[in-house]
């Protein structure tokens, strides 16, 4: 691509996301499917025996983390326009915690997050720049697999870091996708309603969504506050995914998203000890982020881990 239609179609982009006020590009990084997805199944279809089942309760899937870690759910920190990798390997970790929980399977650690980045954007997308969105890190966990955060001779991913992004360019060297192929994502479904994702939080699946719903602080300050329940109101348009780790079906409906910032983008009361850098969004908005935008999933089962030794529980 020339330079300056490369700089026409950044403009384009970065006018189009709205990027709010105190947030650079490099922070968001969801990118809207550029076409339907009507491979998935729909989340309805595929889970019928939990429709209904969130209805009227409060689920916090992120209480399981603590269980699990026996540490909160820590805030997520981007170093680049990678939201969407970091929002969904949280939601793998979380799937990972949950098969442990429940005595299915062991816990092998966290997801490195750089090889859903290229794998959705490059392996997926065919793309070598920019975001991604949410269809094409979900096709690239189901066909391709995940990698687990430790040091694999070719690359060390036992921390993250975006610049391993950059260094991978736009392909994944072949042994990496080797180790991915070793656990896959079973099972995605298609979200398209409010219903469905209060059924999928209530049955333990983990929610990825992405949006351009913004939650700009008010004009002249500078840290998003949220009220005394723990909710924020959306303001602004932003290009970004996040994880939904809470679904409240009763009194006051919203729904909890965790943001990949770290902790220090939003202050304020929390509404069921949520974690540091979520916010309750209100059951509108939850419903706008998910339907307007087509690219919500969720998730569940991480294939070919092996069984924990749980004779110690007896």
């Amino acid at each position: 691509m020339e330079r300056r239609n490369f700089l026409k179609t950044a403009a384009a982009f970065a006018l189009g996301t709205g990027i709010g006020i105190g947030h650079t590009s490099n922070q968001f990084g969801w990118r809207p499917p550029s076409k339907p997805d009507v491979i998935t199944p729909k989340f309805a279809n595929s889970h019928s025996a939990v429709v209904g089942q969130g209805e009227d309760r409060i689920s916090l899937i992120y209480k399981y983390y603590q269980m699990g870690k026996q540490i909160p759910l820590f805030p997520l920190n981007q170093q680049g326009p990678d939201c969407t990798s970091k929002a969904s390997g949280m939601g793998v970790e979380l799937v990972e915690i949950l098969q442990y929980l429940f005595k299915q399977s062991t816990y092998k650690g966290p997801i490195a997050t750089e090889i859903l980045h290229i794998g959705g954007r490059s392996v997926v997308g065919g793309r070598n720049y920019g975001g991604v969105a949410i269809s094409e890190t979900v096709e690239f966990m189901r066909e391709y697999g995940v990698l687990f955060r430790k040091d694999y001779s070719i690359m060390d991913f036992t921390h993250y870091n975006y610049n391993k992004c950059v260094i991978m360019g736009n392909k994944i060297p072949e042994p990496l996708l080797e180790e991915c192929s070793k656990h896959k994502i079973k099972t995605a479904t298609f979200v398209s309603t409010w219903d469905e994702a209060r059924d999928a939080i209530s049955s333990l699946q983990p929610v990825i969504l992405g949006s351009m719903v913004g939650f700009d602080p008010p004009r002249n300050v500078n840290i998003l506050t949220r009220d005394r329940d723990g909710f924020a109101e959306p303001n602004g348009s932003w290009a970004h995914a996040w994880l939904l780790i809470g679904i409240k079906d009763s009194g006051r409906k919203g729904g909890c998203i965790l943001s990949s910032w770290g902790k220090n983008w939003v202050k304020g009361p929390k509404g069921y000890n949520q974690p540091d850098g979520s916010i309750w969004v209100d059951k509108k908005v939850l419903e706008q982020m998910i339907s307007k935008y087509g690219d919500c999933y969720a998730i569940n089962t991480l294939t070919n881990l092996e069984k924990e030794d749980y004779r110690i529980w007896k």
